[in-house]
């Protein structure tokens, strides 16, 4: 065993199952490298120091990335890793600052598919990263192990981007891995909580213009092959008490025949599965497939409920054609399905966001279908990005309110202000017509609403017959809502005290005398409480 120790941080925020029991929001790419290193002699570890130390507890601290590098160092690694987001970035860049200043002889590197774009950029402006593997790593982790361990040089191992004295190195990129090649996840080890997450497939064939999915696999679509899945899925599930399998894919049913292959293998097994999936590859023959074999849960994105924004985007689903799919979900099976829509989205104009308002409260009033809404965000690489990115403002409050791993707000922001190229994805879009306040305030109260009293929403949009009067109620809830705490979260938590529901809705004149959606409402409350 080499003397070299390899640490890999996971930045992502423990979560809570709705049944209390844990369900760690782990990075399943830092486990298969984890894996990969140790077959490789040596010595790996990953550590999220949120298990270790509560967000709320790390704000109250006077330097929360210090206090966090201390428990990073306190591990005594000689490389420390981290697997980027978009999102993520910033708070892995600031820790390795902190790292650094502790002990600037440890070796600080990143991965993730950002860096596709990223790397340069990043290893320009900030000192604390020494160097960064590119795309996938699978095929290089022999030589990155000899460099680890001091018998290799970086200019020799592609993906890798380096400096080199005060130049900024890229290696050529090895060819992707063939789908007989995609590694498998071992989680013997690991302590994941409740749900094992399992890689279905890489790659993206569509071209969705606010996604950079396709962009940074180069639309290079592998879905795992099943035999290798399934001999996966249930090796990781004998090493815990749980028998509930995500997996971990945008476009898992992207193959009619191959899902089906899946389905008939699964069947009888016992095992909970859950996917993602694109609402236009599913069909009725194949959900009740997905169901007989354990599925319990598709994830789809709709994104927009207006035909024109759907060619916009270039997501181009027929409306008519995923309003039948997703009854015969709730209508014919007892799987649950989750929409997720977006606001702000470009050439968005009034009567668009009313249909996608529409659509939203339609599906969420289904007990078996949740409806998620996002606002915009900017994601480098996308063709959206490229379109628009000098169309972009800043403001942050929506970072605040937004970001799920705020630690220090003075310093994330002041990173965020002076590379906007690095970290878009905090930035908006400037719609013409709509003040930049006004969709991320739709996404929080729409959010809430949906969650809450998804059925009383429902009954009240149906009650607006056009855009026009529904902009003047949305006035009336913006005008409602400086009362109040603007976040989603802390909206979910203002309106659990009944009296204020109440006097939400009753503020809006659609609803003031209506006692039918103030029934519906008691009950949502009790339910929604309990």
């Amino acid at each position: 065993m080499s003397d070299k120790k390899v640490l890999l941080v996971d930045l992502l925020p423990p979560r809570s199952l709705p049944s209390g029991k844990k369900s760690y929001n782990y990075t399943l790419a830092l486990i298969l490298v984890k894996n990969l290193l140790e077959k490789e002699d040596l010595e790996v570890g990953i550590m999220n120091p949120l298990k270790k130390i509560s967000l709320n507890a790390l704000k109250k601290e006077k330097n929360p990335y210090k206090k966090t590098a201390e428990l990073v160092a306190s591990r005594n690694p000689t490389h420390v890793g981290f697997s980027i987001t978009t999102s993520s970035s910033i708070n892995a860049i600031i820790l390795a600052e902190e790292i650094k200043k502790i002990n600037s002889e440890i070796k600080i590197f990143l991965g993730g598919p950002e860096t596709n774009v990223l790397d340069k950029k990043i290893l320009n402006n900030f000192s604390s990263i020494d160097f960064i593997c590119r795309g996938e790593v699978e095929k290089i982790i022999p030589r990155l192990a000899k460099y680890i361990k001091g018998t290799e040089k970086l200019k020799n191992i592609q993906n890798i981007t380096f400096r080199e004295g005060r130049d900024i190195k890229r290696n050529s990129t090895c060819s992707p891995l063939k789908k007989e090649e995609l590694p498998a996840v071992d989680y013997e080890k690991e302590d994941i909580g409740e749900i094992i997450r399992i890689e279905g497939g890489r790659g993206c064939p569509y071209n969705c213009t606010f996604c950079s999915t396709s962009i940074y696999w180069n639309k290079n679509f592998r879905p795992k092959p099943i035999n290798k899945l399934v001999k996966e899925i249930k090796v990781n599930k004998n090493y815990f008490k749980t028998n509930t399998v995500s997996i971990v894919h945008d476009s898992f049913t992207g193959n009619k025949k191959r899902i089906k292959e899946f389905c008939k293998k699964m069947r009888g097994t016992g095992i909970r599965w859950n996917c993602s999936s694109r609402i236009d590859l599913l069909t009725p023959d194949v959900i009740d497939m997905m169901e007989e074999s354990g599925c319990i849960n598709i994830r789809v994105g709709i994104e927009s409920g207006s035909q024109k924004i759907q060619k916009k985007i270039k997501k181009n689903l027929n409306l008519k054609k995923a309003d039948a799919i997703i009854k015969h979900v709730v209508n014919n099976t007892k799987i649950s399905i989750t929409t997720f829509f977006i606001v702000g989205l470009p050439s968005e104009k009034p009567e668009d966001l009313y249909q996608t308002l529409k659509k939203i409260s339609s599906y969420g009033r289904w007990n078996q279908c949740e409806a998620h809404v996002y606002w915009l965000r900017m994601r480098i690489g996308s063709l959206l990005y490229e379109e628009e990115k000098d169309n972009l403002f800043f403001d942050p409050a929506f970072y605040t309110q937004n970001h799920n791993l705020v630690m220090d707000s003075k310093r994330e922001l002041k990173l965020i202000k002076k590379f906007p190229d690095i970290f878009s994805t905090h930035y908006g879009l400037r719609i013409p017509g709509f003040s930049p306040y006004f969709f991320p305030s739709i996404k929080n109260i729409f959010s809430a609403l949906v969650v809450i009293s998804p059925k009383s929403l429902d009954m009240w949009m149906r009650t607006i017959d056009d855009s026009q009067l529904l902009f003047k109620e949305i006035k009336k809830m913006f005008d409602w809502g400086k009362k109040y705490f603007t976040t989603k979260e802390e909206l979910l938590e203002t309106f659990q005290e009944k009296n204020v529901i109440f006097e939400f809705w009753n503020y809006l004149d659609s609803t003031r005398g209506n006692n039918e959606i103030l029934k519906v409402l008691k009950k949502e409350i009790t339910n929604f409480n309990n």
